[in-house]
């Protein structure tokens, strides 16, 4: 059975999330976050398989697209990404959208002033479960893009295949070849 859910308890929840900065630790930005490092959540015997996916587009494209999904539920308000040296951390962000483009606001913080010593005081019950539901949102995102990755692992291997590339380069070609031969006699 689970507890009621109560203002304390809400409350309890969002100070005991993991948090990890938002842009670098020198601003003190911090935000809701999980750490996603595959050697967390991966098991061993997939570890070789997972490393390799890492040098692959189709998992990052699939995760991507929960990503996307959850900043357009939010309209922009609420966006997801990687953070991290090795982008070993999903962080929410504030967003938004304007001119018909969005934006993140990676310096900017959710609830930093809640955990510097008010501890949501100033917030109502609604208020607090809205922001519990967000959160509870951003952690079941987060263990979708977990089950997208391990669905890589255990269903495909990474394989090194050899292709040719068309590329259009940039070349000079003369423009009369009778007065280029003469050119290129007058420079012997």
């Amino acid at each position: 059975m689970s507890k009621p859910l109560t203002k304390q308890f809400i409350i309890d929840f969002l100070l005991s999330h993991f948090r990890y900065n938002t842009m670098n630790s020198w601003n003190q930005s911090r935000s809701y976050a999980a750490r996603v490092k595959i050697h967390d959540f991966v098991p061993k015997e997939l570890m070789g398989t997972a490393f390799n996916l890492l040098e692959t587009r189709e998992p990052y494209d699939e995760i991507n697209d929960l990503l996307l999904d959850f900043a357009i539920k939010h309209n922009y308000d609420y966006q997801v990404g990687f953070n991290g040296r090795s982008g070993g951390y999903l962080v929410l962000y504030v967003g938004g959208k304007k001119d018909g483009r969005s934006y993140t606001q990676p310096g900017v913080g959710i609830d930093a002033e809640e955990f510097k010593g008010d501890k949501f005081k100033g917030y109502s019950f609604v208020q607090l479960k809205d922001r519990y539901r967000l959160i509870q949102e951003f952690d079941a995102l987060v263990e979708s893009c977990r089950s997208v990755f391990l669905d890589y692992c255990k269903n495909f291997e990474v394989v090194e295949e050899t292709i040719k590339v068309d590329k259009k380069i940039k070349v000079l070609r003369p423009l009369n070849h009778a007065n280029n031969e003469n050119l290129c006699d007058s420079r012997r």
